[in-house]
């Protein structure tokens, strides 16, 4: 009698743990499941608000004009993520893999694809393009990715520079460099990026220069050799004011699918 006790708990214990899984695969389909069959193509790419800038000119504080000649921002480990939930809206802590890579790799979640880097990028003169990668069909929520100072931009993750022209009618050069580390997590609006196989996608993250720059106050900012310098250690006013808009002039924009 004890030993058909035990055997019909162990039967009731492992019907149990049958229906618990069989719950657990109905609620949560793998991801597999949902992002299967032939691959789209992501085509991602780097850019301003052309709307916002023209012509490389900007109005800042006091209504000076700025004209930038060059803007260069470095970046890695950019995700295609499938999760929506957010930490803040764009800035997170920095992350602590500072490794060069150069292959597309899939994470441990399969829904998520990782493009590591580093990208330098030139946005000022036109889009400039990240990479392209193969991408499981289905809906993704978020894009993601890491501000990298490596050698490739000189030491720097954001390094700006153009001409300011003062009341006086003068014109003075300025460099804007930064070793801005940290995660910027963008959301992707509507119903996301919707993939579709063998489809070709294109998605644009946007750095708004004209909002990184046209809250600082040019005028009051401290030459040395008749150049403007903007770092962590000259001219910290103008520096922490940027580091303010910085995170918060960041979008993303998808592209109809061809």
């Amino acid at each position: 009698m004890k030993i058909q006790n035990l055997v019909l708990r162990l039967i009731i214990v492992f019907v149990i743990g049958v229906v618990f899984i069989v719950l657990i695969m109905m609620l949560f389909p793998s991801c597999s499941s949902q992002h299967s069959g032939t691959p789209g193509t992501l085509q991602l790419k780097a850019d301003i608000p052309r709307t916002h800038l023209k012509s490389g000119r900007l109005t800042a504080v006091g209504g000076v004009t700025i004209t930038l000649k060059s803007a260069q921002i470095e970046i890695q480990n950019l995700r295609v993520k499938v999760n929506s939930d957010l930490k803040n809206r764009n800035e997170v802590q920095p992350g602590n893999d500072r490794e060069r890579k150069d292959a597309i790799v899939e994470t441990g979640n399969l829904c998520d694809s990782l493009l590591t880097g580093p990208y330098v990028l030139d946005i000022l003169s036109c889009t400039a393009p990240i990479d392209e990668v193969l991408i499981k069909p289905g809906t993704y929520k978020k894009v993601d990715f890491e501000f990298f100072a490596g050698p490739d931009n000189r030491g720097h993750s954001i390094s700006i520079s153009g001409i300011f022209s003062n009341e006086q009618g003068a014109s003075i050069p300025f460099i804007l460099t930064s070793e801005y580390a940290k995660t910027i997590q963008l959301s992707l609006s509507g119903n996301g990026l919707k993939v579709k196989p063998g489809k070709i996608l294109s998605l644009t993250i946007l750095f708004d220069l004209n909002n990184w720059l046209n809250k600082l106050d040019f005028s009051a900012a401290h030459e040395v050799n008749g150049q403007i310098n903007i770092t962590k250690d000259e001219n910290k006013e103008l520096y922490k004011e940027f580091l303010t808009q910085l995170p918060k002039n960041i979008d993303v924009e998808i592209a109809k699918e061809n």
